[in-house]
């Protein structure tokens, strides 16, 4: 990359999708010149598939200068979600060199967690942050709450560890999906060189009934139709009214909702917010088709005319305890296209506290 990594995060925000970045800052297979300047930082040297030399989790200047500094680098390239990766590794090496910790006292597991929440704080709670291949409940479970989402298994390109990678993990660990944070179980792959027919159709069923993150394993551009077509059986148009929704874990009072939302099919957004009396409060948020990222923003409604369940009065009742948005086909510019996307990449809700807003 002789120009760096700005241009390649602007390109793909070109694209009308958000740059990613594979990172594994706590090891390197050199001695960079971080680890020259500050010898001290380093634990030692322990060969791995992903590097050598182990930095001290903690380490003060470690946890308060070197991660914050990696992780804005990041931000300032103009990446927005980021897989960290080497983590069952680093625990690893980190147990091997315990006893040269800067801080002895200090279990790995709370350690290197310690240097997660450092990279958490920097980044912040809306960038999409995913923990690498956790094959233990140890790698997934020690630092889950500073993650967005999990790899729960090792690769899983044959059909072979497909079951035992993908179909036994998802099992095991479908009790923190979507609850804790998203159960990653690697690439959907369907091309003839790891699965027959059948097969594909399993692994997309599978993904699609569970209702996993997905990151494509094929270049779809050169899969044969009847193998790209395994996609709809698992992701279909989903109907008239196709949507995502979400219930809080507790009623929050809110001010107002933002929505971040682009699409160069759809000319608006139904929300649906759900009051504290499981009342639904239904309105219609217009956008202009086709011209970027927009946000739209829906105010705390003190009446509605579209509402229906709980009080059933159409006045607001409380804090919000659920949120729903929906691609509505009646609002596809081309009704004949029968299918259109719909993008969001943040949703904040405004909340009073002591007089002022927060996010």
């Amino acid at each position: 990359y002789p120009d760096g990594l700005a241009p390649v995060a602007a390109k793909i925000r070109e694209l009308g999708v958000i740059p990613a970045l594979w990172v594994g800052p706590t090891n390197d297979g050199d001695r960079i010149a971080d680890y020259r300047e500050h010898p001290d930082w380093v634990l030692g040297e322990k060969k791995e598939w992903c590097g050598r030399y182990w930095i001290d989790p903690t380490h003060p200047e470690v946890l308060k200068e070197y991660i914050p500094a990696v992780f804005r680098q990041v931000l300032d390239w103009g990446f927005r979600m980021i897989k960290w990766d080497c983590l069952p590794a680093t625990l690893n090496a980190c147990d091997d060199f315990h006893d040269r910790f800067f801080d002895r006292t200090r279990p790995t597991d709370a350690a290197v967690r310690d240097l997660i929440r450092a990279a958490r704080e920097t980044v912040g709670s809306e960038c999409y942050m995913l923990s690498c291949s956790g094959e233990t409940e140890r790698d997934i479970c020690f630092a889950m709450d500073q993650f967005s989402a999990a790899r729960i298994s090792g690769d899983v390109f044959s059909w072979e560890k497909f079951l035992t990678s993908a179909v036994e993990r998802i099992f095991h660990c479908y009790v923190w999906h979507n609850v804790v944070l998203y159960a990653d179980a690697d690439n959907l792959v369907l091309r003839e060189e790891f699965n027959t027919m059948a097969q594909a159709r399993s692994r997309v069923s599978l993904y699609g009934l569970a209702g996993l993150p997905v990151t494509m394993g094929d270049d779809l551009r050169t899969l044969p139709p009847e193998r790209c077509g395994r996609l709809e059986l698992a992701y279909r148009e989903g109907g008239w009214y196709s949507g995502i929704k979400y219930y809080f874990p507790t009623p929050v009072p809110f001010e107002e909702i933002q929505i971040r939302v682009f699409s160069p099919d759809f000319h608006g957004v139904v929300v649906r917010l759900i009051d504290q009396s499981s009342q639904t409060h239904q309105l219609f948020l217009p956008f202009k088709s086709g011209e970027g990222w927009q946000t739209v923003t829906v105010r705390r409604p003190k009446w509605s005319y579209h509402f229906w369940a709980g009080a059933n009065d159409g006045k607001w009742h409380g804090g919000i305890v659920g949120i729903q948005l929906l691609a509505e086909g009646i609002r596809l510019n081309d009704r004949k296209a029968r299918r259109g996307f719909l993008y969001f990449n943040r949703i904040s809700v405004i909340t009073p506290q002591n007089g002022n807003d927060v996010k």
